[in-house]
């Protein structure tokens, strides 16, 4: 059931990545001009986490993945980890889908499915937070 959530979740930010897409490539939207400074790094003198974000989501939509990941790997484990998801989900349904409609009207059992999804795990999220709390750590380090 989550899946089918995560799934729906992520049709509609494909959609809004692609409007984001549109505007940036248009010009209509820049974010590395359009946002403010950080507060974080004016306040405290330190990278906050998320420093190096718009640059990596820049990147990404410019199509420069390793640019993306030094930028912030974050960024860029987040948006692996969204095209796995979602073409393992996509192929799977389409799958089930065409089986239902050619040979049986049944679905498959589980253990014959072509092509199995990636299921959500609470894994997948710890693994993005370590990631963001170590580039942090090592940003900050360079600093002292």
């Amino acid at each position: 059931m989550a899946n089918k959530i995560v799934y729906r979740i992520g049709v509609v930010l494909f959609f809004i990545g692609v409007a984001a897409a549109v505007l940036y490539h248009t010009d209509i939207f820049v974010p590395t001009e359009a946002l403010y400074p950080c507060a974080f790094r004016r306040i405290c003198g330190l990278y906050c986490p998320g420093c190096g974000g718009t640059r990596s989501v820049e990147a990404l939509l410019n199509g420069r993945l390793l640019t993306c990941l030094a930028y912030h790997p974050f960024v860029f484990y987040c948006f692996l980890m969204y095209v796995i998801f979602m073409i393992t989900h996509s192929l799977e349904r389409l799958l089930t889908f065409l089986h239902a409609h050619t040979k049986n009207k049944r679905k498959p059992p589980h253990h014959k499915r072509w092509v199995k999804g990636l299921s959500f795990r609470i894994s997948y999220v710890y693994i993005g937070i370590i990631i963001l709390l170590l580039q942090w750590l090592l940003k900050n380090l360079s600093l002292l």
